[in-house]
């Protein structure tokens, strides 16, 4: 009945008032996708967390960016990011692992870089940029280059 007086209040009776609101549930439901149509879903969520909290090795982080993405924020990104600045300076010898598999998927050293943010801890990223600049293999220098720079910005 309310739809009844409202597409009469607009002027639309008959098969117009149902077509306009029609129209209208489309327009609101395409304006909404954004909102529900992104993301994670809740059980997603769950397992992106749990294997964002067992991250110890760059194929592990490459693994989790292959399958949960889509979930890379909120709490489950601290989660990446806590990982991915442990493991700069932490497993620096690993270094050449994660260059190969940059090599191999140059979007995932974006990912990585994306990582080495203002929310991991002080300490870790000073870690990280010291490694970066002190202990560079001569052939790696491009990448330790971008993580010297993307910790340092991190932390202003």
């Amino acid at each position: 009945m309310a739809e009844c007086l409202h597409d009469t209040a607009l002027g639309m009776t008959g098969r117009w008032a149902s077509a306009g609101t029609a129209a209208v549930t489309v327009v609101l439901l395409l304006a909404a996708a954004p909102t529900w149509a992104r993301g994670c879903a809740a059980a997603r969520t769950d397992a992106a967390a749990a294997a964002a909290d067992h991250l110890r090795s760059w194929p592990e982080v490459f693994s989790f960016y292959r399958d949960y993405r889509d979930c890379d924020d909120g709490g489950v990104a601290d989660a990446v990011t806590d990982a991915v600045v442990r493991l700069l300076p932490g497993h620096w010898g690993d270094l050449a692992t994660l260059a190969r598999i940059v090599r191999d998927n140059p979007n995932f050293k974006s990912i990585v870089l994306s990582h080495v943010d203002s929310t991991a801890d002080t300490k870790d990223l000073e870690r990280a940029r010291n490694q970066s600049l002190q202990r560079c293999p001569p052939d790696l220098h491009p990448l330790c280059k971008d993580v010297a720079a993307a910790a340092e910005e991190a932390m202003q």
